[in-house]
C-alpha cells in the first residue's frame, strides 16, 4: 500500500517534504525491533547512487545497522549476499529498503516528466533490479523510492548515467533527513 507519494523541486532542498517523509516513516516503524536499512544502488551510475548517498548521510550521522554507502555499495553485484548477511545477523529484521529508479508508463512504454522528482514511501517490499526478470530481488518491508529519471525501456540506462546529480543529491539528503528524524523519535 502506497502510504506516501511527494513530487517537490528537487533543486532545492524540502523541510516539508522531509517532515511529511519521517512522520510516515515514523508511522511504520514506531512498534518495530531490529531495523536494519539497506541503500540499494552504485555509485557507478549518476541515477542508481541515490540509495548509497543516502546511506553515507545515514553514516555520517551515526545511524547504526546501514547497508550500503558510496564506499561499500549494495548494488546487483552483491544485494542478494547482503540480504543473505542482513536476515542471518539479525533476529527477523524490519528492512527498510531504499532505491532509485525509472519512471516508465507500461501503456505506452515512455515515462511522463511529472513523476521526475517524486519519493514514494510504500508499505510493502520493492523489487530491485526489476528491468532484468532473471535476477529481480524482492525485498524490505517498508520501501522508499526516489524516481530520479522518466523514459522508456529502451533508453532508461543512458538516461540513468546523465542523471542529474544535484537532484539525486537533495532527493537523498530529505530521504536520510526523514529516516534521521524518524528513528530519532523511537
Amino acid at each position: 500500500m502506497e502510504l506516501l507519494k511527494i513530487n517537490f523541486n528537487a533543486k532545492h532542498y524540502s523541510y516539508k517534504a522531509e517532515d511529511k517523509i519521517g512522520r510516515s516513516i515514523y508511522e511504520q516503524i514506531k512498534d518495530k525491533e531490529n531495523i536494519v536499512i539497506l541503500c540499494i544502488g552504485t555509485n557507478k551510475v549518476n541515477g542508481d547512487s541515490l540509495g548509497p548517498t543516502v546511506g553515507t548521510f545515514l553514516e555520517e550521522n551515526n545511524i547504526s545497522n546501514v547497508y550500503g554507502t558510496l564506499e561499500n555499495p549494495v548494488d546487483a553485484i552483491n544485494l542478494k549476499e547482503k540480504i543473505n548477511e542482513i536476515k542471518s545477523q539479525y533476529d527477523n529484521p524490519y528492512i527498510i529498503a531504499i532505491d532509485a529508479a525509472v519512471y516508465i508508463s507500461i501503456s505506452n512504454l515512455i515515462g511522463k516528466p511529472e513523476a521526475l522528482k517524486t519519493i514514494l514511501v510504500d508499505s510493502k517490499s520493492m523489487t530491485a533490479r526489476s528491468w532484468d526478470k532473471k535476477n529481480a530481488v524482492t525485498v524490505g518491508n517498508l520501501s522508499i523510492t526516489g524516481i530520479v529519471e522518466y523514459g522508456s525501456y529502451y533508453n532508461f540506462q543512458k538516461r540513468m548515467e546523465s542523471s542529474d546529480l544535484g537532484m539525486i543529491y537533495n532527493m537523498s539528503k530529505i530521504i536520510a533527513k526523514s529516516l534521521i528524524r524518524a528513528l530519532n523519535q523511537l
